[in-house]
């Protein structure tokens, strides 16, 4: 990674945007490489704060990790929001992957029943319910076994069915293609529902 930062970007229209600059920057996490910046994702929360799910990089290890600022507005600035400066997600919870940077590309979704659940990974998608407040989990780590699945996942909710779409390593195909699945519980079983692109190219 070669990202010092994340940018935010807000729009009424689609059409025309306006630039905020950096909310949050890696050298906010005192563990986290300088340049780590990777994949995220913002969900408001019901105490209508705004946290920012972010991919990372540990100086002491080079291992991905993943974890959370909080702001009272989307256009930030985010503070890291664990109070005991660890990360939220780390390599030894996902111990059964079957590439050793699998903690990346963090997607949350808050369902209908207020409770929040993050869903990640590279090579295993992952999933965790978390605590109400947001910056820490709330029971046990799941593999959902996705069909393909490679990296990029993101999560979401209509007509009481859960959608889950991702980057997918497609058999014979040396480029991601974007697949996704459905499931009538968070925690699956998770019927792949095939691809929706063909290659990146």
């Amino acid at each position: 990674l070669k990202m010092p930062h994340w940018l935010c970007y807000s729009s009424t229209d689609m059409v025309n945007w306006t630039a905020h600059g950096p909310v949050l920057s890696a050298t906010g996490f005192s563990y986290a490489q300088p340049n780590g910046s990777g994949a995220a994702q913002v969900v408001k929360g019901a105490d209508n704060k705004f946290y920012y799910y972010v991919t990372l990089k540990r100086k002491d290890n080079q291992q991905h990790t993943i974890d959370v600022a909080v702001s009272d507005s989307p256009t930030g600035p985010f503070k890291p929001a664990r109070k005991d400066g660890t990360p939220l997600i780390t390599d030894d919870m996902t111990p059964d992957s079957h590439r050793t940077n699998a903690d990346i590309d963090p997607t949350v979704i808050i369902d209908d029943d207020g409770t929040p659940w993050m869903a990640w990974g590279n090579g295993d998608c992952y999933i965790v319910k978390l605590s109400r407040d947001m910056t820490s989990l709330d029971g046990p780590v799941h593999h959902l076994g996705l069909r393909n699945f490679s990296e990029g996942p993101w999560l979401f909710k209509r007509k009481g069915l859960y959608y889950m779409v991702y980057a997918a390593d497609a058999p014979g195909v040396q480029t991601e293609q974007m697949a996704y699945a459905t499931a009538s519980s968070v925690l699956g079983p998770w019927t792949y529902g095939g691809l929706l692109t063909g290659s990146a190219k």
